[in-house]
């Protein structure tokens, strides 16, 4: 009973310090996300009040689509669409940022 006890009180003290790593990660993550979207997506999907019908900004994006789409749209691009060359990682990286932005 008491090494269990041990276990918990460790995993209790060491849970604060993985949630700030995790944070960290996706930190890091949705910067490369902004990065990546800068490179890719911002000449047309432009801040507001730039942004267009036919091409909504990242906030509007963010505000009417769900991630899943988002991902779906960059995997396979459509209508205007130049085609991307991304990574699933790269793709999850933009749609992390973009979802910073609702």
């Amino acid at each position: 009973m008491r090494s269990l006890t041990a276990i918990l009180a460790l995993a209790a003290l060491a849970f604060p310090l993985v949630a700030r790593a995790a944070s960290y990660g996706d930190e890091l993550r949705i910067e490369r996300g902004k990065e990546l979207a800068k490179q890719w997506c911002a000449s047309c999907h432009t801040a507001p009040p730039q942004a267009s019908d036919a091409a909504p900004s990242f906030a509007a994006v963010a505000q009417q689509h769900p991630p899943g789409q988002i991902r779906a749209f960059l995997a396979k691009p459509h209508g205007t669409m130049p085609p991307l060359e991304l990574s699933n990682e790269q793709i999850d990286d933009i749609v992390l940022y973009i979802e910073t932005l609702k």
